[in-house]
């Protein structure tokens, strides 16, 4: 383990989330750095209808970069099974909502294991970022390096997060996020839960084009689709939040899901 700064803890933004509800439970799963208050909205409207939502922290996000450097996909991919794992202990069924990153991690719990219904919000499952196609190479020779051109215009709530991960490149985490795309594609045909794929026209790192791929791996019967006009990546917590979080429970209501 690194060593860390005797005084390191969760800064506020990044802590889980846990809304106790229904029988029907939500598993909400982070993109890659994000916060997890980044998915309140969407948390709280699930359980407002409802839902028991959970929300867990991916080891490394919201303590400090040092940290962050420790981990790689395969403890985010170990910490969203357990969380998947123990929900299903106490809840009869387990619908999972990923976001960018998240998506791949909801993806391979759900080709892995039987769950309930499935939310793909900006799927990562393709990106159009360049950092993110040299990061296999960077990762041998950085560590971290400072983002060029990098202007941070967000909220002061995320003024943490964005001093410790936002505002660096990764390489050797963002290798992993290839490693987790190269697993998603592959299990993708074995995905049969019916599923609902958000993308925006202006997300800036996922192309709109990322549904259709999903769609011809999984066919046209099991995925539906929401297209936004003015989303920026961070779908949840962006200018369409209202218009995505009621698209989400309009299609689970009418798919099925409980209104308790």
């Amino acid at each position: 383990m690194r060593k860390l700064p005797p005084d390191t803890h969760t800064d506020s933004s990044c802590l889980p989330i846990f809304l106790p509800g229904g029988d029907e439970v939500f598993l909400v799963i982070q993109g890659y750095t994000d916060a997890t208050q980044q998915l309140a909205y969407i948390a709280e409207r699930l359980w407002e209808r409802g839902y028991t939502v959970s929300v867990p922290r991916l080891p490394g996000n919201g303590t400090c970069g040092n940290d962050f450097l420790g981990t790689n996909y395969k403890d985010w991919l170990r910490r969203v099974t357990d969380e998947f794992f123990d929900l299903r202990c106490r809840y009869d069924t387990v619908h999972i909502l990923g976001a960018s990153m998240g998506c791949l991690l909801a993806l391979i719990l759900a080709g892995n294991f039987r769950c309930g219904r499935l939310v793909l919000a900006a799927p990562a499952i393709i990106s159009t970022s360049r950092s993110l196609r040299f990061a296999p190479l960077l990762k041998f020779f950085i560590k971290k390096s400072l983002r060029k051109n990098y202007t941070y215009c967000g909220a002061a709530e995320y003024s943490f997060v964005n001093r410790e991960y936002w505002r660096w490149n990764w390489p050797v985490q963002a290798a992993g996020i290839l490693k987790l795309q190269k697993m998603a594609k592959k299990i993708l045909p074995r995905v049969k839960t019916e599923t609902l794929v958000i993308v925006s026209e202006k997300d800036g790192t996922v192309p709109v084009c990322a549904a259709d791929l999903i769609e011809k791996a999984m066919g046209k019967d099991l995925v539906s689709r929401c297209i936004l006009k003015e989303s920026g990546h961070i779908i949840f917590d962006h200018i369409e939040k209202e218009k995505a979080a009621d698209a989400v429970i309009a299609w689970m209501e009418k798919t099925g899901g409980a209104k308790q």
